[in-house]
């Protein structure tokens, strides 16, 4: 019965946590299910039934269409109050004939003593079905499977919608399920586990195989547990003492109502006192649900049920592969999630200059992640999810990049998947991301010699590469070739893109971030000139600008320079006249921006940002931007005629150029 009320409090502190699992598993392996047992194996399911008449043709019709083993229903109505639910028993009696044996209690036994009556008429391996499920094809054999490969397993449960811990997609919650449940079991139906290889404090009964041999040696359920509640965490608990195994069958998924076979005032009190002899027959019980729970097999036989079960259930299924540096690239990774996980199933791929990857899978409220370490397991998870759409959105922390493109054009290969590129930086040129050169400055460069003699900075970097060429010749061969659409978020990336890869040009699209518009902002007369500038300053995003800046400030005394956000520390360290406030939360930023009086945002970049976030939330709100004439912000600028466009990258020029903007603009 219901494990969830007596454990609940445990379970949800534990499971609700966001922890990250390190898969324990061989992807290759864990995929390979074959159904191996010889299906004249027998089993006895016994059904207890009381009321529950709305479920009973569902349960039955599935049995006689999906069960694949040598069965024998023993079907115990319990003294029905529902008048219908006889006469619809006796019509399956006949449809079953042999197959079912229905008993009919004379007065109403409860579910303990009438689940013994059946266990007391079996004689072969036993299944206890609850009257509120709905079992999928080739169920039985997968059920019982790990007690015919393994006589040391007492029981096993299949996971399901609600059915505490194995419950899908959300762990210990009563999942509703309005899907198609063959599409689901098609889906999980290939993970394989050896037989018993994972333990469990308990099964779940209301659909639970129980092993003939065990039953003999300990006996059916203890009738103190009454109309149930706790009686099968007790059983298997007994079956624990003697030597045996809890366990789960990993590839079957049955639909569950929970609460259509029983509903009754009295459940609260049941429980409570339940769990009382639960917890002084077995002081350890809870403990051991806590340790199951942080297991690691369990965690990640867990994510990839779950991971399978959010696949045949979502519309689509997107693989995006991504850095994990935050920034721009995470705001549109989570904006687009956001957008489109009602849906979409997304699964996020990153790797952090190691040999390890994070996956991480979103869909609708439901959210996981996983670490595994190789490129091939990837390739088994990807075969088995067939994604509709493979995003490669930003690869600046991969650690292989030659290897990682050759993978996706493999993928490719095998299954078919659409490639999109997402143009967030301009790696596919320069690995130094940016096109930075050895003195941080942009190099427009498009002699490879020249970028050559750069290389001396490269070697800092954690990647391997041996040369400029050879590192454009990939990336130029994976988006000419490999790429169906390439998304940039400026015509300025377009521009520079076309320059290196001209034949690209009917995959581009141009399709800027989308951005929720802040607050307009109203700034009271001041005196001075306040100008802002905003986010984390790298040297790429003009930290050396700022400490030119610092030092000519002086020369300037209607100027003021504020930074709302960091920047870089040794930099930082030194600044004397700019002022710098911390970081700041963008939902807050109108009214910091009228608290400290701002008039005009400047973006400091010396590299031409594909977008840039803080543009657009500075123009949001009303304010004039001054930028140098390179990338998204200086097209913006010019676009809207909102600001102005410093024409040389240096810090007097844009001392000078928005001094002058002002003067002009008064």
């Amino acid at each position: 019965m219901s494990l969830s009320k007596i454990l609940d409090k445990i379970i949800t502190k534990i499971c609700h946590k966001e922890n990250t699992t390190k898969n324990t598993y061989n992807l290759q392996e864990l995929f390979s299910y074959k159904a191996t047992i010889n299906l004249e194996n027998k089993v006895d399911i016994i059904i207890p039934i009381y009321n529950g008449y709305d479920y009973l043709t569902n349960l039955f019709d599935g049995i006689k269409s999906n069960t694949d083993l040598n069965y024998r229903l023993i079907v115990i109505n319990d003294k029905s109050s529902d008048l219908r639910v006889l006469p619809l028993l006796n019509s399956y009696q006949e449809i079953f004939g042999s197959k079912m044996l229905l008993v009919n209690n004379e007065e109403n036994l409860g579910f303990v003593k009438t689940i013994n009556k059946g266990l007391s008429l079996a004689k072969e391996n036993v299944i206890i079905l609850n009257s509120d499920v709905i079992v999928p094809k080739n169920w039985t054999s997968r059920l019982l499977e790990p007690i015919i490969k393994n006589d040391k397993v007492a029981s096993v449960t299949p996971f399901s919608n609600a059915a505490t811990i194995f419950s899908l997609p959300q762990n210990n919650f009563d999942n509703d399920f309005n899907e198609d449940l063959e599409q689901v079991n098609n889906k999980i139906q290939n993970i394989n586990l050896p037989a018993g290889s994972l333990k469990f404090p308990t099964g779940v009964g209301f659909c639970m195989a129980m092993n003939k041999k065990t039953i003999k040696e300990i006996g059916g359920l203890d009738e103190i547990f009454e109309k149930g509640y706790a009686e099968e965490n007790d059983w298997c608990q007994r079956a624990i003492k003697r030597g045996y195994i809890n366990t789960i069958a990993p590839n079957l998924f049955v639909w569950h109502k929970h609460g259509g076979s029983f509903n009754n005032k009295e459940k609260q009190d049941l429980l409570k006192s339940h769990l009382k002899i639960l917890k002084k027959r077995y002081p350890n019980y809870s403990k051991s649900i806590k340790n199951l729970l942080k297991d690691g097999k369990y965690l990640s036989i867990r994510f990839w049920a779950e991971l399978l079960y959010i696949n045949a259930v979502a519309k689509t299924t997107e693989i995006w592969f991504d850095h994990i540096c935050g920034g721009g690239t995470e705001t549109y990774t989570f904006n687009k999630i956001n957008e489109l996980k009602n849906e979409t199933l997304i699964i996020r791929i990153q790797n952090g200059w190691n040999n390890n990857f994070t996956i991480s899978y979103y869909y609708k409220e439901y959210k996981n992640k996983i670490i595994i370490n190789s490129l091939f397991d990837i390739e088994v998870m990807l075969k088995q999810l067939i994604p509709d759409l493979i995003v490669v959105n930003n690869l600046a922390t991969y650690k292989n990049i030659y290897e990682t493109l050759n993978f996706i054009k493999k993928i490719k290969s095998d299954i078919g998947t659409k490639i999109s590129f997402r143009a967030h930086d301009l790696q596919f040129i320069c690995p130094s991301i940016r096109m930075i050169n050895s003195e941080h400055k942009y190099c427009y460069c498009t002699d490879t010699k020249i970028c050559q003699n750069c290389f001396k900075q490269f070697k800092k970097l954690p990647i391997s590469i041996d040369n400029i060429e050879e590192w454009q010749k990939n990336w130029f061969n994976f988006l000419n070739d490999i790429v169906d659409e390439i998304i940039v978020f400026s015509n300025s990336t377009k521009k520079i893109l076309l320059t290196f890869c001209p034949n690209t040009e009917n995959k581009i699209s141009v399709i800027p971030h989308s951005v929720t518009p802040l607050r307009k902002v109203t700034i009271e007369k001041h005196d001075k000139i306040n100008i802002c500038i905003l986010g984390k300053i790298t040297i790429d995003k003009g930290a050396l600008i700022i400490k030119e800046i610092d030092k000519l400030l002086p020369q300037y005394p209607k100027l003021n320079i504020k930074v709302l956000g960091n920047v870089k520390g040794s930099i930082r360290r030194h600044l004397k006249n700019v002022k710098v406030l911390g970081k700041y939360k963008v939902a807050n930023l109108s009214n910091l921006i009228e608290k400290e009086q701002i008039d005009i945002v400047f973006i400091p970049s010396v590299w031409p940002e594909t977008f840039s976030y803080t543009t657009a939330e500075a123009m949001s709100m009303g304010l004039p931007v001054a930028c140098f004439d390179i990338g998204a912000p200086a097209e913006r600028v010019k676009e809207n005629n909102s600001g102005c466009v410093i024409n040389n990258i240096d810090a007097k020029d844009a001392l000078d150029t928005i001094l002058q903007y002002f003067e002009q603009n008064l």
